[in-house]
């Protein structure tokens, strides 16, 4: 959804939009499916120079564990703020506006993407390493079996192989 920054005026312009089915970086590793999810915005004018857009989005995506690389569905639920100024001097070195929910951002062009933004900050939010569930067991290093499925059958060696050399050490006083 795209806004005319010239249609913002000082009272609260409200609504709501949908993004359903959005594949974010399609073929990357940190890829991951906004499923369906609900975004309610409220864009004001400031001053001549500056925007305020308050953003809330609710809804599921789909991840793949970084432990098991199964794919599980989660909840999000966020909201942020951000200002859009087209004074350079007063973006430039400010990184938050209301603690760590707020932004501030140069403004170009005519008009203000809603859903780049929810998107670039959904981005944002996704931690590096997410697990389908707390007590997830991964794959198993040696034959790639899903250890949440059940055991392998593979033999661990137990010993740390940067403690093989003083191993041979001490088997060669013996």
């Amino acid at each position: 959804m795209r806004i005319e920054v010239a249609k913002i005026e000082q009272r609260p312009l409200r609504g709501y939009f949908r993004i359903q089915d959005h594949v974010m970086d399609p073929g990357s590793n940190d890829s991951f499916t906004v499923k369906d999810c609900v975004i309610e915005y409220e864009l004001y004018r400031i001053s001549e120079a500056e925007v305020m857009l308050k953003l809330h989005y609710e809804g599921s995506c789909q991840f793949a564990c970084t432990t098991c690389l199964e794919a599980y569905e989660s909840r999000v639920d966020e909201s942020f703020s951000v200002l859009f100024t087209s004074n350079p001097e007063e973006a430039e070195g400010v990184v938050t506006l209301e603690g760590k929910d707020g932004f501030v951002q140069l403004l170009t062009g005519d008009v203000i993407d809603l859903e780049q933004q929810v998107l670039d900050t959904m981005r944002l939010n996704v931690p590096m390493a997410h697990q389908c569930r707390p007590d997830c067991r991964g794959i198993c290093p040696n034959c790639g079996k899903n250890l949440n499925e059940g055991d392998c059958n593979c033999v661990v060696e137990m010993m740390d192989p940067r403690w093989k050399d003083l191993e041979l050490f001490l088997n060669k006083k013996e």
